[in-house]
Order: structure tokens, then sequence, then C-alpha cells
């Protein structure tokens, strides 16, 4: 009696200390689960985040892009009505203020031109301005206009010495597009003239651009120019 009363009590103790490591195996199980189900959703959000975080800086770069594309299309939107390749010619309809904005660059380059004269003497790179661009109001006339620009030159050195030419040299070697500002503006069924200044202290330099019809050719056509300085005081 006494050995299987023995027997039973070691089965009973068997299955406590066994349910015992079941219940520790099943916890550790779940936990386990647990643990991989909040990486996996961690992992999830954050793939989640990082896609929709690229996605918006894509977007915002494509955003940047356009407005970067549209900006510089629109700063160099050509006028179809205003030729400056080879004869400058406007055609009717032209925008007069949109002219104002392109002969703008071409004052300071006719300023340059001067200033190159004033270096070394030679009137070659206004002749050349002139057989590109003007259109003679008669035979001879670009032949008129490139001795009155030597002549004034010749007079202009004279008339000022080389102390007063050395500081035109530097006020032209400064000058920039946005000196040349609009002095005046003419104009009437017939002609548009346009006057730029560049001004200094008691000192400017002034271009002027003449457009008029022209006898047996279309619009109106750049027929005369011309550069120059006032001194007033040195």
């Amino acid at each position: 009696m006494k050995w299987f009363k023995l027997v039973v009590a070691i089965i009973l103790s068997s299955s406590l200390l066994l349910g015992a490591v079941q219940t520790e195996a099943a916890s550790n199980t779940h936990h386990a689960k647990q643990v991989k189900h909040k990486k996996a959703h961690h992992a999830k959000k954050h793939h989640k985040k990082k896609k929709h975080k690229k996605a918006h800086h894509k977007k915002e770069h494509k955003k940047t892009h356009h407005k970067k594309k549209h900006h510089k299309k629109k700063k160099h939107k050509p006028s179809s009505k205003i030729h400056l390749k080879g004869k400058f010619v406007l055609d009717k309809g032209y925008s007069k203020k949109r002219l104002i904005t392109l002969m703008r660059p071409e004052a300071l380059k006719l300023v340059k031109v001067l200033g190159g004269t004033y270096k070394n003497g030679s009137v070659k790179r206004f002749n050349s301005y002139l057989d590109q661009h003007v259109t003679g109001l008669y035979k001879d006339d670009l032949k008129v206009q490139k001795k009155m620009y030597k002549d004034k030159y010749i007079s202009d050195k004279k008339r000022y010495g080389k102390r007063v030419m050395n500081i035109l040299k530097g006020d032209i070697k400064r000058v920039k597009t946005k000196d040349m500002k609009t002095y005046s503006v003419y104009s009437n069924k017939d002609y548009y003239f346009i006057t730029y200044q560049y001004d200094v202290k008691y000192r400017s330099i002034s271009v002027t651009f003449d457009f008029a019809k022209v006898s047996g050719k279309k619009g109106y056509r750049l027929v005369s120019t011309s550069v120059h300085p006032f001194v007033f005081a040195i």
C-alpha cells in the first residue's frame, strides 16, 4: 500500500512539473510572437513613411524644376515683330516698351565700341556695326555716318586732352547694361527715336537709335546710330 502511494505521489509531481514547463514555454512563445509582430509593424510603418517622404520630395523637386523652366522660358521670350539679327527691322504693331528693353544692350555695345576707339584709335568696329545693322536712307548715308564718328573722335581727343580721355576710358570700362538709362523717346507714324544715357558726375555718354521707313523696304529700319560723350567739368 505504501508502495502504491509513493508511485501516485511521483506521478503527480511529474505532471505538475511538466505543466509548469509547458506553461512557461507557451508564455515564451507568445512573447516572442508579440515582439516579432511589433518589429514587423514598426518596419512596415517606417518603410511607408520613407516611401511617402521620397514621393513628396520627388513632387517638390518636379515643382521647382517646372517653375525654373517656366521662368527661364518667360525671361527669354522673343518678339516676332522686332528683328535684331542682321539689319534691324520693326514690323507693324511692334511693342515700343519691348523695343526699349531689347535695344538697351545694343546701347552698351556701342559704348564699348567707343571705348575701343579711345584705346587704339581704330574705327573699324563702329563701321562694322553700321554695315551689319543699319539701313541707310540714301546711297552714301553709311559712309557719311562713318566719317562723322571718326571726325568726332579726333575732335574730342583734341578738345579733352589725354587726362580727360583716360577718365572717359575708365567710365566706359565700368559701365554695365543697367547703367544705360532711357533718356528720351520720340515717335510718330514715320519714325521712332530712342536715346540712352550713362551718367557719371559732370559727364555722360549718350547713344541714339533712329528707326524710320525706307523707300522700297518693309517695316521701320534702323537708319542711323551715334555714340558720343558730354563733359561738363572735371
